[in-house]
């Protein structure tokens, strides 16, 4: 049976006659066109009227939950019934045949499942467009105001563009006066001082993509005594295992050399040198939230080309390049722990307790045990440390008796900062040899360009308090337009 429906039509009805039994009745557009719909109503005189609908739904319990087959790529969607009210989600079936599971959750015992499948199937024909009768009315043209020419706007940039990405370059000039650094100069004849300035250009860079600090530096010193030394440092900072964020990994490689002049007589001068190099573990623990201790495993190493000073005076022989103890400790291993507790956000309290190793590797047999105490608070611009540390040298084969050695430390640092971001710092640090009435003295004085990088490319042993100083640095809008 054929009807034609047009707007002036409106509503029609067909009446059909069926036998007893089961019926399919089809209806369809024979000329589909495209937001043009079909609505249909079905209405049976001889079928009684009912107030409920029965419908059929599979039952899964966690003993014996719902399992099928089902072939995709198709759209699953499960409708399960909860306190008389149903509630749909849908799963994505892969291509071929795939197993379904369906659970009830763990606060039911039960679950009641309905199941829908969509599939692609074949594509509905192509509709055609609606043909309106009549003739089309021409668009006008667009209502168009001529503007004003305006010259471009000058931008500045406080930041300019490009280098941020670079990295944090500094120059620095330390002003150094120290007595023994090592256990070795027991003796007045042995205990000089050395007084020297140092120039050390430094560059640092935090490849955030990798979570990895690296730091470079070349040095040149002017000694006092003696001629020249020149140095270089490379260190890397790594945090390998996002299975163990708290992990870092450390690498550091330096090296001096230096041509001491100063010979003994008889002796003929040369070039000296010392490579140091040392790798460690280490694993930030929190205790709680303003607490956190510091494991870490150290092995360290060195090669020198003197092993015995026969040839120069004391004095001219800078001790970063050779030294009795570094000649005697040329390798070793080195197990810490660091504490530190904040009890405010400007204040840190700190101890360590450390072993060191003769060349045996050997822990239950140390060279030396350290341990150190101290407290650092942020005042205005300036950081404050003060401290004690004492080491305990063992008696060995290198070592006639045991010795300790007392030290109260103090380091004061100051920083101001510009608004690109950059800094100047100055720091002082001094150290009191209680056992035989000595003072060393450092002076450093360091230039940090960055441009914008502020302290990204530092790590928190580089600055203290990084998050109270880099609030602190002064700002201004980043970019503004010229008057």
């Amino acid at each position: 049976t054929e009807l034609s429906l047009s707007r002036d039509t409106g509503t029609r009805s067909l009446n059909l006659h069926t036998g007893r039994g089961e019926h399919i009745i089809r209806l369809a557009m024979t000329d589909p066109v495209i937001n043009q719909f079909l609505g249909v109503r079905i209405h049976d005189p001889a079928a009684a009227d009912q107030d409920t609908v029965e419908r059929i739904y599979h039952l899964a319990t966690h003993d014996e939950p719902l399992r099928f087959d089902i072939e995709g790529p198709a759209w699953l969607r499960v409708d399960e019934l909860r306190n008389m009210q149903s509630f749909s989600h849908y799963i994505a079936v892969e291509d071929g045949w795939q197993s379904i599971r369906l659970q009830p959750d763990n606060d039911h015992d039960e679950a009641l499942y309905r199941l829908y499948r969509r599939s692609a199937g074949t594509p509905p024909p192509p509709s055609r467009m609606p043909q309106a009768a009549g003739t089309t009315t021409p668009v006008p043209e667009p209502f168009r105001i001529a503007l004003a020419p305006r010259a471009p706007s000058t931008i500045h940039d406080d930041y300019p563009l490009g280098g941020q990405e670079d990295g944090t370059s500094s120059i620095g000039l330390r002003l150094i006066s120290r007595t023994r650094v090592d256990d070795e100069e027991e003796s007045r004849r042995s205990r000089f001082r050395e007084n020297f300035a140092e120039l050390r250009a430094e560059h640092r860079y935090f490849d955030a993509d990798n979570n990895r600090y690296w730091r470079s530096e070349i040095l040149a010193r002017l000694r006092e005594d003696g001629d020249p030394v020149l140095g270089f440092g490379q260190h890397l900072y790594h945090w390998p295992l996002s299975r163990w964020p708290r992990l870092q990994i450390s690498a550091n490689l330096t090296g001096f050399i230096q041509s001491p002049g100063d010979t003994l007589p008889g002796k003929a001068s040369g070039t000296e040198w010392t490579v140091n190099a040392n790798t460690r573990a280490l694993l930030h623990i929190p205790v709680n939230t303003r607490t956190y201790h510091e494991p870490a495993l150290t092995l360290f190493g060195r090669a020198m080309s003197l092993n015995r000073n026969n040839r120069y005076t004391g004095a001219s022989l800078d001790r970063d390049v050779f030294s009795r103890y570094k000649a005697q400790h040329k390798g070793g291993i080195r197990l810490s722990d660091y504490l530190v507790h904040k009890p405010w956000t400007d204040t840190e309290w700190y101890g360590q307790l450390a072993v060191t190793s003769n060349e045996d590797f050997n822990l239950a047999s140390p060279d030396n045990l350290e341990t150190r105490v101290g407290w650092r608070q942020l005042i205005g611009d300036t950081d404050v440390d003060v401290g004690y540390r004492l080491r305990h040298y063992l008696s060995d084969n290198d070592r006639a008796r045991s010795s300790t050695r007392n030290d109260l430390r103090l380091k004061v640092n100051w920083m101001r900062w510009n608004l690109l971001q950059q800094r100047a710092e100055l720091n002082l640090f001094l150290n009191y040899d209680i056992d035989n009435n000595e003072n060393s003295v450092f002076i450093n004085l360091f230039l940090h360009g960055g441009n914008g990088r502020g302290l990204r490319d530092f790590r928190q042993s580089d600055v203290r308090f990084p998050d109270l100083r880099q609030r602190n640095a002064p700002h201004s809008a980043n970019r503004v337009s010229s008057p």
